[in-house]
């Protein structure tokens, strides 16, 4: 009989009497490889007895594929990076955004770990955004008595950011006799939408 049972592997082909040149496999359970990926190993009988066991021959929880890419009902699907196969317990791969997009967060990956249990689970929060690093350009003269405010970028669309007046300047726009102190931009698939061309900030009172 070949020797000791090797860790994950069960022994394949043995037979109550062995005739030389028969041979038997050590085959890794269902879910394990060894370190150098493989998962079988072939031993032969001969007149010295079984030959070529490799005592490195250990099988270990592992696999060959990424897991699976989410199925995403918002956002774009990005893609796997990390080491190539086979994955053993431990081992770390980043689930990535495709360029020009982000979570709204502003993350652009997410760390993903094989377990003995199997991957992770890639969380159903993070969600890859068409994002826009860039705030709205204004016309130079907007800038003399107002300014923008809102999130730091990345910017996703549907964002907002808004435009409103320095201190010792005061809004043209009016709503009745009461002044509009701010202003909006909105982020679309086009770009940022345009400052209101009514809304001015001229010196008035601190």
């Amino acid at each position: 009989m070949p020797g000791a049972n090797v860790t994950g592997a069960n022994l394949v082909g043995l037979q109550n009497v062995n005739m030389l040149g028969d041979t038997v496999n050590y085959t890794c359970e269902t879910g394990k490889l060894t370190n150098s990926g493989a998962d079988t190993i072939v031993l032969t009988f001969t007149e010295n007895g079984w030959t070529g066991m490799d005592p490195t021959f250990i099988c270990y929880n592992a696999t060959t594929t990424f897991p699976p890419l989410p199925n995403v009902t918002q956002g774009l699907v990005g893609n796997f990076s990390g080491p190539a196969p086979p994955f053993y317990v431990s081992t770390n791969i980043n689930y990535t955004c495709p360029e020009n997009t982000a979570t709204k967060n502003g993350e652009v990956y997410t760390t993903l770990t094989f377990t003995e249990y199997g991957w992770e689970s890639l969380d159903p929060n993070f969600v890859c955004l068409e994002v826009n690093f860039l705030p709205p350009v204004l016309p130079p003269e907007a800038y003399v008595g107002g300014y923008l405010f809102g999130d730091d970028p990345p910017f996703h669309i549907g964002y907002v950011v808004n435009y409103t007046c320095l201190n010792g300047y005061q809004s043209t726009k009016k709503n009745g006799s009461t002044i509009i102190t701010f202003t909006t931009l909105t982020l679309s698939e086009n770009g940022w939408s345009p400052l209101d061309p009514e809304f001015e900030c001229e010196v008035g009172l601190i």
